[in-house]
């Protein structure tokens, strides 16, 4: 499978699978040159690969699918590294990017999606050596909140999973806050004016009775964490609706 830069007219991406031939090793080639000479670019992945894809957005990310895994290089393909996370192990057979979304092919495991990809895009030597990083969050859109009051599947039931709703907010934090010290993360518009603010403090117990509705109905907003490493922060996701069609 062949993958064109989106950069450069002379750089092209191609991964090889060649297991018919009892070669399971893995390989992605890289030609700057128009196809002139090609450069083998596989260090950090252990089996063979299926598909290759640059991501139209940054020069140099990458993206990869194997017999068993998701990959992500962003170093134009001199080193790889892991992007499983939450994925079963399978067969990837494609990639797409779809805006900030990548989108990946299973074979057995149906079709995977990783929202907003725009912290991978970001990622750089700035960012580990910081003590706090706030990423730019992607664009997102302001929709009204779905008012049907159809009857959440419960949990058990097997269902897909939405995105999350609202502003995607990712931030890093090198080093873990002190127990005594909350962080606080403020939001404002174009004029300046404070439109929420966001603390790891937890919120207070409610006095109201709780609704007369299961638990899983009600959404229970988390506080920031202030634990060393990287989080996502985003409204949270309302439970599985039966369908009404």
């Amino acid at each position: 499978m062949v993958e064109a830069s989106h950069f450069d007219a002379s750089e092209a991406y191609a991964s090889v699978d060649r297991r018919e031939e009892n070669d399971f090793k893995p390989h992605i080639y890289r030609t700057r040159d128009s196809g002139k000479t090609w450069q083998e670019t596989v260090a950090g992945i252990p089996d063979f690969v299926r598909v290759v894809r640059e991501d139209p957005a940054r020069k140099g990310l990458l993206f990869a699918g194997t017999e068993t895994a998701a990959w992500v290089s962003f170093d134009d393909g001199d080193h790889w590294g892991p992007l499983q996370l939450n994925m079963p192990a399978t067969s990837v057979r494609d990639l797409v990017i779809h805006g900030s979304d990548l989108v990946a092919a299973t074979y057995t495991r149906a079709s995977w999606i990783l929202d907003d990809i725009a912290p991978l895009r970001q990622i750089g030597r700035a960012v580990p050596g910081s003590q706090t990083f706030l990423y730019r969050p992607d664009k997102a859109l302001r929709v009204r909140l779905d008012q049907n009051q159809d009857t959440p599947l419960p949990p058990e039931m097997p269902a897909g999973e939405n995105p999350p709703a609202g502003a995607l907010i990712d931030y890093y934090l090198r080093s873990a806050a002190a127990p005594s010290q909350d962080i606080t993360l403020a939001i404002y518009d174009g004029a300046g004016q404070l439109v929420r603010r966001l603390t790891s403090k937890p919120e207070p117990p409610s006095t109201e009775p709780p609704p007369n509705v299961p638990e899983y109905w009600v959404g229970h907003p988390q506080p920031l964490s202030k634990h060393a490493g990287m989080f996502r922060l985003d409204r949270p996701r309302p439970p599985p609706r039966r369908s009404t069609l």
